[in-house]
């Protein structure tokens, strides 16, 4: 289990995406966007585990968000100084492409990725199952076994 502390005061458009996400957002045509059963896709060892590539079943090329496609950067203000952070994916680097895709930074600091990624959050608890997963044989930075998500959804402390 891996559990993340939002920054909502700092991104809120991209925090709000994130736990759309999390929830289950079900768009105007009906279809349902979550991250369930997406798959950790990519782990560059000492830097980054990216996941939750979600694409319309009408068009798999492309990538979603709760808005619909792509959505602007908000926030620079955190910067990639510690493991553990969680930030949105970019389409091929371009500004304002965030959608669904985010990763945790396994390494630290991860300078060439600050004023470039929105950090949403962070990890409060979970970072030994992320170690594991890091730790994966890969190919070409894919797992060679399958890694899924089979839980989302927002935590609240009573």
């Amino acid at each position: 289990m891996v559990q993340f502390e939002l920054f909502n005061d700092i991104a809120p458009r991209t925090v709000a995406n994130f736990l759309g996400l999390c929830a289950g957002h079900s768009r105007s045509d009906g279809e349902l966007l979550s991250y369930l059963n997406t798959d950790v896709h990519r782990i560059v060892k000492g830097m980054f585990i990216q996941m939750g590539k979600i694409s319309p079943a009408k068009n798999p090329q492309l990538g979603t968000s709760i808005y619909g496609g792509e959505f602007e950067d908000e926030s620079f203000q955190v910067k990639h100084s510690e493991i553990g952070m969680l930030g949105m994916c970019k389409r091929g680097g371009l500004s304002n492409t965030n959608e669904s895709q985010f990763y945790v930074s396994m390494g630290a600091p991860l300078t060439f990725l600050d004023d470039q990624n929105v950090i949403f959050g962070r990890v409060i608890i979970g970072m030994r199952s992320l170690k594991l997963i890091e730790n994966m044989e890969t190919t070409n930075e894919k797992p060679n076994e399958a890694v899924k998500v089979v839980s989302a959804g927002p935590y609240t402390v009573q």
